[in-house]
């Protein structure tokens, strides 16, 4: 059908001119006739096809908005996983992805001796605005009376968020936290105390002397007439006290008093017996121990006076009858417990003791250059 025999009786030579014209014909029949290669056939199918290749996003968006709780000044938080920090009273756009809801917010706060790390996790809401209301705390632990583990430059930690509050806390500045969650301040010997912040939008002050259901000793230091004939004993200063239990120990300035408390509820949170284990202190250069009465749970604290004893110098008379004061050495030991100390203390000092009956032991160099001892019988407080 491609092939058309072509004859055109004017021509002189025909055989010629018809063998010209069928190579002619051939040529270019065969030329438009022939088969297409594969490289043609792939792209006249290219051409053919309408290849649709679809893409998604699994991601919406939601609004997050903070507000800083009554009385608070403005403050920073977070979100975990997004950039950035905003202020209280500001909003923030969270692309969610892949369906998640739930995101990590970390609130901050500072205020006269306190500072905060809260968080909380808040689920979102695809497309419409979710808004946290935070509580309001205000912290009073200056001006209380000196307590076991609440050193003038120490801090105390949360148990349950990072909670850092200083002697300077009086109170007076509220900072926001996440509300309705229950924390614990701890101190001391498994002593502090337990709260639970108020309602979103709400307010509640806490205070270290809280009583609760606290078991309390207070241990009253002596009058000090003399200095001290100890200085430090390579574990415990002039001035320091140890409070030891099975639970470990703790050295605390005894100053003019000092408590010592257990709170039951501190002491479930970690595991351990509601009922104080035995308890007792000892103080600088001292061998000897007393014991720690603890009061009743939220009851007044039970009043150890600790014992004091001062020698002075030696009042030596002279051949002519007159007299002079003479620097001696003395050593002291409970009647029951023995020495109380390792070493001989100059006399003209003192050295608290816990309360008892001692005795007394003074050298000193007699006129004669011979030592001299005297002995007395004190009992303390």
């Amino acid at each position: 059908a491609c092939f058309e025999e072509r004859y055109s009786p004017r021509r002189k030579d025909p055989a010629v001119k018809l063998q010209t014209t069928i190579a002619v014909a051939l040529t270019v029949l065969t030329a438009a006739c022939s088969s297409p290669t594969d490289d043609d056939a792939d792209a006249a199918q290219q051409e053919a096809e309408a290849r649709v290749r679809p893409t998604g996003l699994d991601q919406q968006t939601a609004r997050l908005t903070v507000e800083a709780a009554p009385g608070a000044p403005r403050s920073p938080f977070a979100v975990h996983g997004e950039t950035g920090d905003r202020m209280t009273g500001e909003s923030l756009d969270i692309l969610l992805r892949g369906g998640a809801r739930t995101r990590l917010l970390v609130v901050e706060g500072v205020a006269r001796g306190v500072t905060l790390e809260d968080s909380a996790n808040v689920e979102l809401t695809p497309g419409a605005v979710t808004t946290v209301k935070l509580a309001g705390l205000r912290i009073k632990r200056a001006g209380i009376v000196n307590t076991l583990g609440l050193g003038g430059g120490e801090t105390v930690e949360a148990a349950t968020t990072r909670l850092a509050v200083s002697a300077e806390a009086d109170g007076a500045q509220t900072i926001s936290m996440v509300g309705s969650q229950t924390h614990r301040l701890e101190w001391g010997l498994h002593d502090g105390i337990v709260f639970t912040t108020a309602a979103p939008g709400g307010s509640s002050t806490i205070r270290f002397d809280a009583v609760g259901p606290r078991m309390r000793a207070k241990l009253v230091a002596p009058e000090r007439e003399l200095p001290n004939g100890c200085v430090n004993d390579g574990s415990l200063a002039a001035g320091q006290i140890e409070i030891r239990s099975a639970e470990g120990a703790k050295i605390g300035n005894l100053g003019k008093e000092i408590v010592v408390g257990f709170n039951p509820a501190i002491a479930r949170a970690n595991g351990i017996s509601q009922t104080p284990a035995p308890t007792t202190y000892r103080l600088p250069c001292t061998r000897l121990t007393g014991d720690v009465r603890f009061s009743a749970s939220g009851a007044t604290p039970t009043s150890v006076a600790l014992g004091r004893i001062d020698v002075d110098d030696v009042d030596v008379e002279l051949p002519s009858g007159a007299r002079e004061r003479r620097a001696g050495t003395y050593r002291v030991t409970h009647r029951t417990g023995g020495a109380v100390t390792d070493r001989e203390l100059p006399t003209n000092t003192g050295i608290d003791v816990p309360p008892g009956t001692y005795e007394v032991v003074v050298t000193y160099v007699a006129n004669t250059g011979v030592l001299q001892t005297s002995r007395h019988t004190v009992t303390t407080p």
